[in-house]
């Protein structure tokens, strides 16, 4: 390799041979998932006490016998050492003796070998070959002067009691000379698809011959990596030491970097790149090397770690949403006012603070908008493209009302508290409206629980929708955000008037509702009862308002409310049913809510609702009353 951040030769180390010595003798380079192996200043590599290998007996294409386990019988490290058989659990030791030594009597018969043992290796045998498949780490251990236990592979084949071990993967040597390195990356980068440093699963052939083959297998569960990390023990890598990274066979046409991290966030990094027409070459048993990696770089606080930088919103708009990672105090700023910041949830230093922005409606050209996640340190830019829009032809001026359901239960006082919906409509005044929907275990003796259905309610988690978009839990000071949000996101399309009249226990509600678009749409009317709620088990003492009590309109059990094909204009309604009890205008009003198909449009919801409609409009008129619909055109 050459490197292109310092004038410095690179040295090829070569993994030495291993010496054969005597009886049930195996000699190799390699550790096991406990322990690791030495490295001297003469570079010899040293079994240690704890290693253990498994060994498959073959025969052509059959796995005789599979996986026995055997244990080194060592006291400190060696570079040669027997191996005992472990007896397994419910195995007299004679018998299991006996077992093997039939077996090793066999002339007939290869012996494999594979370090370290693994007691559900997965193995396959063929004509020319026996293949292990190997998980390999993309996070390593560090540990001073040998490679992670964890992923270092070596295999043997032999037709006696000797094995030579072979070693299918290599990997980069290297060292720091600064002090409180906490975290090193190696890293092909993204741009360079073709290049990467294996995968997760590593498919290891060791053939008849002995040789070694490794092939990788790339899903999209389990991609190619792009870059390893190595993570020191005790927190810090130790300035001089060698370090190690355990990588299969690869050819890296753009070479690669080193990232180096220290505690306090700081950073650096040093680029490895090949000779014109060369690549860097990663080969079995051999580790490219480079001592003292971060001599000369600079090191500098980064700025903000964001993700991701780059982010497109279809024309009817949405959200967009980027984690921040930072060490320190940043702001979020952004000058267009097509976007709206929502804020951010989580923290930037532990783990990673969430931000969002709403992105309005697009009724005019693709644009572009750029928002600056900044710290003393630097500044990271997202940047957000919007497809070009068009704009709604003769539309009218229409009011609309938001509407909160506020799903909840008497059992165990599970609910909503009614508290923040009444200071919400403080704040929005009539263009906000509530209502309370008990689920059926609440004895309520209502006829709306199945609504609970529609957003996957179930004892005891029990939430706001907002609109019928967003589950509303803990930030029910958002609502008023909320509101502004899907003003600017979903443009009204209905308006709803009302008038109703009651003759004893039979009540009629006109509708007369406006729609901009000639579509189907489904509504829902509900006859609500303002109450302090009382009644039913473990009743809580809040003066719950507009609590449902009867449907006017049937629903199909999986989105509240009546589908009807609404033309353009003004669209009448009659309902007519007979209640179990007489209603009038002093305690009991009519709620009417109109749902929209999404169709194209962004779903801007937390939580799980899976319904295809949102509630665009809603009414709440007390029994006797009458409202127009509020469009001027």
């Amino acid at each position: 390799m050459s490197i292109a951040a310092a004038s410095c030769q690179v040295d090829v180390e070569v993994v030495p041979a291993p010496v054969l010595g005597e009886e049930f003798i195996i000699s190799a380079d390699c550790g096991s998932p406990n322990t690791r192996m030495e490295r001297d200043d003469a570079k010899k590599m040293y079994w240690s006490p704890g290693d253990e290998i498994g060994v498959f007996m073959v025969q052509g294409t059959s796995f005789v016998d599979r996986n026995e386990r055997f244990a080194a019988m060592l006291e400190a490290p060696a570079s040669s050492t027997r191996f005992c058989a472990v007896v397994p659990s419910g195995w007299e030791p004679s018998e299991y003796y006996a077992r093997l030594n039939e077996l090793w009597g066999n002339e007939e018969l290869d012996h494999v070998a594979i370090y370290p043992y693994s007691a559900n290796m997965g193995a396959g045998c063929y004509s020319d070959r026996c293949t292990f498949m190997v998980q390999l780490p993309n996070v390593q251990q560090g540990i001073p002067g040998t490679f992670d236990p964890s992923c270092w592979v070596a295999l043997a084949r032999s037709k006696n009691d000797h094995f030579t071990f072979s070693y299918p993967f290599g990997g980069i040597k290297f060292s720091v000379v600064s002090e409180n390195v906490s975290k090193v990356t190696i890293t092909c980068g993204e741009q360079y698809k073709a290049d990467n440093f294996g995968n997760k699963k590593e498919y290891v052939s060791i053939y008849n011959d002995g040789s070694l083959y490794v092939t990788s297998s790339s899903t999209a569960s389990d991609p190619s990596y792009q870059s390893m990390e190595l993570v020191p023990q005790g927190g810090t890598f130790v300035p001089g030491e060698a370090y190690y990274f355990v990588i299969p066979p690869t050819s890296l046409d753009k070479g690669f970097s080193f990232h180096f991290e220290k505690a306090d966030g700081s950073v650096t990094k040093r680029t490895v790149t090949p000779p014109s027409n060369q690549w860097v070459t990663i080969k079995s048993g051999v580790f490219k090397t480079l001592m003292e990696a971060d001599s000369g770089c600079e090191w500098k606080m980064p700025a903000p770690d964001v993700t991701p930088t780059s982010i497109n919103i279809t024309k009817y708009g949405g959200e967009a949403v980027f984690d921040v990672k930072c060490g320190k105090d940043y702001t979020v700023t952004c000058s267009e006012d097509w976007l709206v910041d929502m804020g951010g949830e989580g923290d930037a230093v532990a783990d990673k603070c969430t931000h969002t922005f709403v992105v309005k409606r697009n009724y005019g050209a693709a644009r572009t908008a750029t928002i600056n996640v900044t710290s003393e340190d630097g500044t990271t830019a997202v940047t957000v493209s919007q497809a070009a829009g068009e704009q709604l032809p003769d539309y009218p001026s229409i009011v609309r009302r938001h509407l909160i359901l506020a799903t909840m239960s008497t059992s165990c006082n599970s609910g909503a508290n009614p508290f923040p919906l009444k200071e919400a409509k403080e704040e929005l005044g009539d263009l906000f409206e509530y209502v309370t929907i008990f689920d059926d275990s609440s004895n309520v003796g209502n006829e709306c629980y199945t609504e609970h259905t529609q957003y996957k309610i179930t004892y005891p988690d029990y939430y706001y929708f907002f609109d019928g978009r967003r589950q509303v839990k803990g930030r029910m000071n958002m609502i008023p955000v909320f509101a502004a949000e899907s003003d600017d996101v979903y443009p009204t399309l209905t308006s709803i008037g009302m008038s109703s009249s009651v003759d004893g226990k039979t009540l009629t509600v006109d509708l007369s509702v406006y729609a901009y678009t000639a579509q189907n749409y489904k509504i829902a009317v509900y006859v609500a009862m303002n109450v302090r709620y009382v009644s039913g088990r473990n009743a809580t003492p809040f003066n719950h308002f507009n609590v449902t009590q009867y449907k006017m309109t049937e629903d199909n059990g999986s989105v509240a409310g009546k589908q009807y094909q609404l033309s353009k204009g003004v669209n009448n309604i009659q309902l007519t049913r007979e209640l179990p009890a007489a209603v009038d205008g002093a305690s009991y009003s009519i709620l009417a809510y109109v749902l929209a198909p999404f169709d194209q449009q962004p779903v801007i919801r937390d939580g799980d609702y899976r319904g295809a409609y949102y509630v665009d409009n809603c009414r709440l008129v007390p029994v006797g009353s009458s409202v127009t619909p509020e469009v001027v055109e």
